[in-house]
């Protein structure tokens, strides 16, 4: 009975401190919490596209473990893939916030707010490689 009761309670509180926890983009009334979201933002896809990219590859792995070569290769191919979507990625991130000067609120938040779209993109990709069946 006791170790239930101390479930619930951390249960509970866990439950009200993620209640608790507001986001950068809650309430934005100025251009330094567009910029603090827009950190916030790139900082979420970028976990969501590393998550999608990991999971990908135990996917692959899983699903080709009596197929080493197969496996191999496919893995190199999406290895190869990532590392080449990221570098496209980041130019285009680049080409996008070109106008504003560099090193500016501006132009990071155009860059980061352009790399969350295209990573949030590529992840959602990412999931429809090699799906569990």
């Amino acid at each position: 009975m006791r170790k239930k009761t101390v479930f619930i309670l951390l249960t509970t509180l866990s439950f009200c401190a993620n209640a608790e926890v507001s986001s950068p983009c809650d309430s934005i009334e100025s251009s330094q919490q567009i910029f603090l979201c827009s950190e916030h933002v790139k900082k979420i896809a970028d976990n969501r596209l590393n998550t999608s990219y990991q999971e990908a590859l135990r996917r692959i792995k899983n699903q080709y473990k009596n197929s080493a070569d197969l496996a191999s290769e496919y893995l190199s191919l999406l290895k190869e893939s990532q590392r080449a979507w990221l570098k496209v990625r980041d130019k285009n991130c680049e080409l996008e916030a070109f106008e504003m000067e560099r090193g500016t609120e501006a132009h990071i938040t155009t860059t980061n707010n352009c790399i969350a779209r295209m990573s949030k993109s590529r992840a959602n990709y990412l999931d429809k490689i090699s799906p569990d069946i």
